[in-house]
């Protein structure tokens, strides 16, 4: 009787060891508890007296035995900070969030003209900005308001190159190395529309260099490319990367075009940029480009290339944050050139920028 009593009593002490030993569970997700549930939940006796499915997972001697199954794919679940589909973005900045309670937050920023006047912007930039820049009701995307830019023959503005009528973000949190933002905005080009003379930047993060801005919206006479002049510039010109990747091949003018884009703000090879875009009359939004580990800001090893206040230190460099402008810059011509924009906002989500646009 002793020894029964000890024997039990040992199998007694060695269960709770075993069990204050083992590994806690690792949490899940509800979707993936439910695959898990699903997976090895017994399943029903068949009806025929048949034996169940998961008998024949039975070795003959009754133990289990192992089955290739496929695992279910992986799910962002939105509030968990770890990139849970290995798709490189995180909680509300992947789109497979862009539904999600968790991601609806408002923009951060928006300037979509419902002023009825410039205040939402800075600047302006243009020779006569009244004249150049108005603030209008007829041609709208959404709300009430839109903006009309015109650049005539001789709008310089100051000493700068080339002539424009643009607004532009300066009294704000500007795009600094390692920010995710996107943006969502509309633009039109008339009838009539025309290349505008060399170059034609209807949106630009320009960086406090005095080169080409390393992220810029550049329409031809029916094409809108996305010109990138990144990367290390201490050669000034060209960037370490200087490329353009087309983002339409159709300007459709008279219809307005809806965009929202991602970007990775990066100094190294690690950004990135998204585009989605929609046409006037189409319900849904369609990825037109997508540019990967790419630079998307500048950076030099010689801190003066970047204006002064303004260098952010980065490794053995120096790099350089954006902001934004919006309008139209082109090359000096003999020709008068106009485009609309609407409804610009910033957000740290698709579901924020895509929020933006009136339904």
């Amino acid at each position: 009787m002793h020894t029964r009593h000890s024997r039990v009593l040992v199998a007694v002490v060695a269960l709770v060891i075993s069990t204050a030993c083992a590994p806690a569970r690792e949490a899940v997700s509800p979707d993936a508890a439910r695959a898990l549930d699903a997976a090895t939940a017994p399943d029903a006796q068949r009806s025929d007296g048949g034996a169940r499915e998961s008998d024949a997972a039975l070795d003959p001697d009754g133990g289990a035995r192992d089955i290739d199954a496929d695992a279910p794919d992986p799910i962002e679940r939105c509030t968990g900070g770890d990139d849970e589909d290995g798709d490189g973005r995180i909680d509300c900045a992947d789109e497979d969030c862009g539904t999600d309670a968790a991601c609806e937050a408002a923009p951060d920023l928006v300037a979509d003209w419902e002023t009825g006047d410039r205040t939402q912007w800075d600047g302006p930039l243009g020779r006569d900005p009244d004249a150049q820049i108005q603030v209008v009701s007829d041609v709208v995307r959404q709300g009430r308001y839109a903006a009309r830019f015109q650049v005539r023959p001789g709008d310089r503005y100051r000493t700068t190159s080339g002539e424009r009528a643009e607004v532009h973000l300066w009294d704000y949190r500007r795009e600094r190395e390692g920010d995710t933002f996107y943006y969502a905005w509309s633009t039109l080009f008339p009838e009539g529309w025309r290349a505008p003379e060399r170059w034609g930047i209807v949106m630009q993060w320009h960086a406090h260099t005095d080169i080409s801005p390393p992220l810029a919206f550049d329409a031809g006479a029916n094409e809108l490319d996305l010109v990138f002049s990144s990367g290390n510039i201490d050669s000034w010109w060209p960037a370490e990367y200087e490329e353009s990747h087309r983002v339409l091949d159709a300007l459709s003018p008279g219809r307005w075009h809806d965009f929202i884009v991602r970007i990775d703000f990066r100094a190294d090879t690690s950004g990135s940029v998204e585009v989605w875009h929609r046409l006037e009359g189409e319900a849904e939004f369609e990825s037109v480009l997508a540019v990967r580990d790419v630079p998307t800001l500048q950076w030099s090893t010689d801190q003066g290339r970047i204006h002064e206040g303004y260098a952010q230190r980065w490794g053995d460099g120096w790099v350089s944050g954006v902001w934004v402008q919006h309008g139209l810059y082109r090359a000096a011509s003999s020709a008068t050139d106009v485009v609309y924009h609407d409804g610009f906002c910033r957000g740290t989500s698709y579901a924020a920028a895509r929020g933006c646009f009136d339904e």
